[in-house]
């Protein structure tokens, strides 16, 4: 299993990072690079927007075949929002795919409670996290860093 390639010169971000301690963990964000996976291409490109303005580099996509897409054509991603009802899609296929980067933390967004989520999913070693729609900024945030610090597991 490979990790996402870094850009040329970065370094990588651990929630160890001791600047993060120091700021409340701005200096992580600041760095991360989140994409946000929702059929609902105007909340992608939205919620994408409001990241940005949180300090992360955000991409939308609408579809789980276009995410899929991007990370295969060397896009870097440190986490992944993803919406569990993608249209036409089968959403325990995506995690799957996104198990060749374990260190990249998989959301789950819905609009179901996270208890209603099917437990095949919930329990996908690179699933860490959940946001229930509709969500605020802030608590995507929080979502988005819980899920960056909770390690995978095996």
């Amino acid at each position: 299993m490979a990790d996402l390639p870094l850009r040329e010169g970065e370094r990588s971000c651990s929630a160890e990072d001791p600047r993060s301690a120091l700021d409340g963990g701005k200096a992580t964000r600041e760095r991360a690079r989140v994409v946000i996976c929702d059929d609902e291409r105007r909340l992608a490109t939205l919620m994408a927007g409001l990241l940005e303005q949180h300090g992360y580099d955000a991409v939308p996509a609408s579809s789980g075949s276009e995410l899929l897409e991007l990370i295969r054509n060397g896009r870097v991603f440190d986490a992944v929002v993803l919406d569990v009802n993608l249209a036409g899609e089968d959403t325990a296929s995506i995690i799957r795919a996104l198990q060749e980067y374990p260190s990249v933390p998989v959301i789950l967004s819905s609009g179901y409670g996270e208890d209603d989520l099917p437990l095949a999913l919930r329990r996908e070693p690179n699933v860490r996290g959940y946001v229930g729609k509709p969500y605020t900024a802030d608590r995507l945030v929080s979502a988005i860093e819980g899920a960056r610090q909770r390690p995978s597991e095996p």
